[in-house]
């Protein structure tokens, strides 16, 4: 229930209450914060000078303060994810064509130019990617779109997030340019984890790689 800090006064004792704080329960991202605007303005017309009125941010620099670095610390995390992947993307398209030697070997001796054998191998590491991130997208989207209500935490968890001023109820979301990030990543790493060993397996000589053992 939300009532004036005059009646909340009236209830206990004169200037017991001294805060009072309005939520916005259809506001549910930072990137809303905007539509908070108006009403500050309002507020801060209508009310006495000694009254203040402040935003979230103002009211609480600290949360304000985590939440800024926030983002630049999950996309460091992602980062490192990322470059993960790629090292095992770049070792199973080593191995795949390691152990694949002779096959290549016999190809190039029927006359099959270098560059087809870099095509194949590139190809693979192509459709490997993206079925990767198909999966992962799919995957992804699922899980923010079964969140998309909101996320609950457990009650003891709720209570120590609210104790610090943190939010017990969160969104999920996801934006284009990430999806397409993402996608990119994927294209990227399965053509530079292909250079070296598709052009290892276009080089090798067929009578080598006819006597190769994995």
């Amino acid at each position: 229930a939300y009532v004036s800090l005059a009646a909340l006064q009236e209830l206990g004792a004169p200037d017991a209450l001294s805060r009072l704080e309005l939520h916005y329960p259809s506001i549910k991202t930072i990137a809303q914060d905007k539509l908070t605007t108006d009403d500050l303005t309002a507020l801060r017309t209508a009310l006495p000078l000694t009254v203040e009125v402040e935003a979230w941010r103002e009211a609480d620099p600290n949360i304000a303060f985590m939440i800024n670095y926030l983002s630049p610390i999950l996309t460091f995390g992602s980062l490192i994810f990322f470059v993960l992947a790629g090292l095992l993307v770049l070792n199973t398209v080593y191995l795949s064509t390691l152990e694949r030697i002779r096959e290549f070997g016999v190809i190039l001796s029927l006359g099959a130019p270098a560059s087809r054998v870099m095509g194949m191998v590139t190809l693979e590491s192509l459709l490997m990617c993206l079925a990767g991130a198909a999966i992962g997208l799919v995957c992804g989207l699922g899980l923010i779109a079964l969140g998309s209500n909101g996320i609950v935490f457990p009650a003891a968890t709720a209570e120590m997030m609210a104790q610090v001023g943190m939010p017990t109820e969160l969104y999920p979301t996801v934006k284009v340019w990430q999806v397409l990030l993402a996608v990119g990543f994927a294209v990227l790493t399965a053509f530079f984890a292909a250079f070296g060993p598709a052009r290892m397996a276009a080089r090798i000589a067929p009578a080598e790689a006819m006597r190769h053992t994995a």
